[in-house]
């Protein structure tokens, strides 16, 4: 068995290891969010304007930024109209789910950093717990000991 030392100074490499390796992950979703949120407003703002403009003010701004896939074609206005709500409408929603499930990962990275510098020893107990079974007169008694963790030294925490 090594010396606990040793086992305290890999324990805080791996914490140290873990804690950077979230800080990047976290910095990138953080950025990724930040592109989603002005996605988001941005299809918001289309999806308000195609609803509200007139087919022939549609064909103006909206259809001409390039962003959809939906062409006009000028005897079927109404229909292309339709087909470009539709089709912002569903960017809009497929960019809110990317974006739900970014916000999610953040609140995973959250609990991961917070739960980072648990004692793997004992789980965050601070002592162990064991059993020893003696015999007497024939009989087997359990014996419930409870010692404290080595490892984290009885905070359940290595600091």
């Amino acid at each position: 068995m090594s010396k606990p030392v040793d086992r305290i100074s890999e324990a805080r490499k791996r914490i140290k290891w873990e804690l950077q390796e979230i800080a990047e992950r976290k910095a990138k979703l953080d950025d990724k969010i930040v592109g989603l949120r002005v996605y988001v407003d941005h299809l918001e703002g289309l999806l308000t304007k195609a609803k509200q403009a007139s087919s022939n003010a549609l064909l103006k701004d909206v259809i001409r930024l390039g962003e959809l896939r939906t062409r006009i074609k000028p005897s079927y206005i109404k229909l292309s109209k339709y087909l470009a709500e539709k089709e912002i409408e569903e960017k809009l929603g497929s960019a809110r789910a990317e974006l739900k499930e970014t916000l999610e990962e953040i609140q995973d990275i959250e609990r991961r950093k917070r739960d980072a510098n648990i004692c793997f020893e004992c789980q965050g107990q601070g002592q162990k717990r064991e059993t020893r079974y003696v015999r007497d007169d024939g009989m087997v008694h359990p014996i419930f000991l409870v010692t404290k963790c080595l490892l984290c030294g009885g905070k359940g925490k290595i600091e």
